[in-house]
């Protein structure tokens, strides 16, 4: 009788194959996947960097008002990078006799599997397993030079950017990098506003102006008509209150809400819980 573990692993081999020779396209239940059989897996190779640097491009445009002149360079640094991670991962693409060598051990795998052939499966499981580990750590070169190229695109951008517009840089970056920069990132304003007034070196004047502007921000998030306009208007309100606090205060509560989740997700924003 197949043991459900033994199952398991060749779901999950068999899918981390389907990954290696399509990279580009996340494989169906790979969040499952990513729960049990992964842990000793390096991250795939199409998770490093930033994968739609030309929206990060659009949404700095919109949200930071960038000036024509931050634009132009902007688009430079960013096409530049675009280009240099493509050159990255096309040098990390598999032979094309790979594909033959996994249909075959699948093919194999069925074959084990219709005959009950634990012990062959599980040797064939093996030979998949070290041939991805071996594939891993050829591409683990790439993934550090897709990790210096993206820390460098980051330092460069901020560079170009006035102090206010970098607290909502920040934002858009942490969203771009983790693969959510398709539209208004979602911020939890009650989060937001606990983690900020429980800041111990927040200076009477900053807990007033950041009070200010979570009373101002309730009314046009309760007037807002649907999801993304409370994601927009919540998100204005991160970059606004970030503007008042100082360079280590943004530090602190960025790190404290990437704690309790991505920028406040999940739930739809509603207004901010008055008090303290």
């Amino acid at each position: 009788m197949v043991t459900k573990s033994l199952k398991l692993s060749v779901w999950v081999l068999l899918v981390a194959a389907g990954v290696g020779l399509a990279q580009e396209k996340p494989e169906p239940g790979e969040k499952r996947e990513g729960r049990r059989g992964r842990e000793d897996r390096a991250p795939r190779l199409n998770q490093a960097g930033i994968r739609n640097p030309e929206k990060l491009l659009e949404q700095m445009k919109e949200e930071l008002k960038l000036t024509d002149s931050q634009q132009s360079e902007a688009k430079k640094l960013v096409d530049e990078y675009a280009a240099d991670v493509k050159t990255l991962r096309e040098s990390a693409k598999p032979p094309a006799e790979m594909g033959s060598k996994y249909a075959e051990w699948r093919k194999q795998l069925d074959e084990a599997r219709a005959a009950k052939d634990n012990a062959r499966m599980q040797q064939i499981l093996d030979q998949m397993k070290e041939d991805r580990k071996q594939r891993d750590a050829a591409e683990a070169p790439i993934r550090e030079a897709i990790d210096k190229s993206t820390k460098n695109l980051h330092d460069r951008l901020a560079t170009m950017l006035g102090e206010k517009q970098k607290a909502g840089f920040e934002g858009l970056w942490q969203d771009a990098v983790q693969g959510r920069n398709t539209g208004p990132a979602r911020v939890n304003p009650n989060q937001l506003r606990s983690v900020v007034m429980k800041l111990p070196d927040l200076a009477d004047d900053q807990k007033k102006k950041v009070e200010d502007l979570f009373k101002a921000s309730e009314k046009e998030i309760a007037d807002a008509k649907t999801p993304v306009d409370r994601n927009r208007v919540s998100k204005k309100l991160y970059d606004d209150v970030f503007a008042v606090l100082n360079p280590a205060q943004q530090e602190k509560v960025k790190g404290e809400m990437n704690s309790r989740g991505p920028r406040g997700r999940g739930g739809e924003d509603k207004p901010a819980a008055k008090g303290g």
